[in-house]
């Protein structure tokens, strides 16, 4: 018995769990026939489906990219990998920061890489006090894993992986929004004066959320 013989609802249980391994694993399934194309593309199927394999090649979802057509269908049905990277690819390549932010907002507080680039970009659209309250919830969730008040090991990795995926984007343009930007504010946020003399591989913990700022700053 092939996978084409069996009832759709036990071909979609698998096919699924193909898609929440790689979205790669679909194509076979959805180019075998309208079976395998109608599961395959399914929303059950497609929502879930693990996006992470192809949005670390953002040309191949760019519009004109190979797998845009795919792509567009899992932001349809608010698959939230699609939401997040979908919303990166407005900041840098269209410089779309309210359709950007639009989309980081479907996915906040839920989703961590989210709440990060979403407190980022609302610097860059000059909102300091959105930004400074979304770094509240941040720190709030990260709980016993905060240090010095405002800086977190894990907080840093997802900094830095929001910055290594922005370049990957490649941005035509850079300082975009410098003339808007503000820094986030709040309680639990200040900046020292030491901080704007720090170079980019020199900083105590204190001064990382600033630093990771303007560098994300001047990629955009």
């Amino acid at each position: 018995m092939s996978l084409a013989d069996l009832p759709d609802d036990i071909f979609q249980i698998i096919v699924k769990k193909f898609g929440d391994e790689d979205a790669y694993y679909l194509a076979p399934v959805i180019l075998t026939n309208k079976q395998g194309r109608d599961i395959g593309l399914s929303k059950e199927v497609v929502q879930s489906a693990n996006l992470t394999a192809l949005c670390l090649e953002p040309q191949k979802i760019f519009p004109c990219g190979v797998a845009r057509t795919f792509f567009t269908h899992c932001l349809d049905v608010e698959n939230h990998q699609a939401v997040y990277y979908e919303a990166l690819r407005l900041i840098t390549r269209e410089r779309d920061i309210s359709g950007s932010l639009a989309l980081l907002n479907q996915l906040v507080p839920t989703h961590e890489s989210a709440n990060v680039a979403y407190a980022m970009f609302q610097m860059c659209a000059g909102r300091g006090d959105l930004a400074g309250a979304t770094f509240d919830m941040i720190f709030d969730e990260l709980g016993d894993r905060l240090w010095f008040n405002n800086y977190s090991p894990d907080l840093e990795m997802e900094c830095e992986g929001l910055i290594e995926t922005l370049f990957s984007y490649e941005p035509p343009n850079e300082d975009t929004f410098d003339p808007i930007w503000e820094f986030a504010y709040s309680e639990r946020i200040c900046v020292r004066d030491c901080a704007y003399w720090y170079e980019e591989e020199f900083y105590c913990e204190g001064c990382y959320i600033f630093n990771a700022a303007l560098r994300i700053c001047e990629i955009l």
